[in-house]
């Protein structure tokens, strides 16, 4: 019987991953969005209330969302009131998104989440023709002429409280070739990860 009820009602997922919009403002080569291989390239748009009702509901027994798919998620213009949403209900967040459409104000909404874990920011290559051939579209075209991809990162790290001379030292690297990798630990573990990052050769690590 123990069983049959097990098939019924199956343990719950670890985290549900949720598209909040199939719009985007870049035109990556490799996205099926560009290439219009899925139903939502073809029709794009936003998340429906209703839709997000239900996902409300499942997040409130899962407990844990990421937020990520085809789509930019900062396009969605509700995206940091949904966040907001989830993190009222204790619901354990990540967000990922190409980075272009943050800003100090964005940056400093999310710090304020309590539960947004992690923030994952894809950048196919510190170089930027290289970055901007993979990217395209004129939402990389607009980035670049306007140097918002530099204010935006050194938006979202001052946000996050690093000094802005040290997020200032880290687009510098990056612009190099270099990585910017970030860690997220309980805080027990915070010690430990740092000196693993340490031993590893990092610079410039926070704890």
């Amino acid at each position: 019987m123990a069983n049959e009820l097990s098939l019924l009602a199956p343990d719950l997922p670890f985290a549900l991953q949720v598209e909040i919009t199939s719009h985007c403002n870049l035109h990556c080569k490799m996205c099926p969005l560009t290439t219009e291989q899925t139903a939502s390239g073809i029709t794009p748009g936003h998340i429906t209330d209703l839709l997000w009702d239900d996902v409300v509901d499942l997040a409130k027994r899962v407990r844990q969302v990421v937020v990520a798919g085809f789509g930019e998620p900062l396009t969605n213009r509700r995206c940091l009131q949904l966040l907001e949403q989830l993190n009222e209900l204790g619901v354990h967040m990540s967000l990922v998104t190409n980075g272009t459409a943050l800003t100090p104000d964005h940056a400093r909404r999310l710090a304020a989440l309590q539960y947004l874990a992690q923030i994952n920011i894809s950048i196919d290559s510190p170089d930027p023709a290289v970055y901007f051939e993979v990217r395209g579209g004129h939402g990389a075209a607009s980035t670049s002429s306007s140097g918002g991809a530099a204010g935006g990162l050194i938006g979202a790290l001052t946000g996050l409280g690093i000094p802005e001379n040290e997020a200032k030292f880290y687009h510098g690297e990056l612009s190099k070739g270099g990585i910017l990798l970030g860690v997220y630990a309980h805080q027990d573990r915070i010690k430990l990860a740092k000196e693993i990052l340490d031993n590893a050769g990092a610079e410039k690590t926070r704890g």
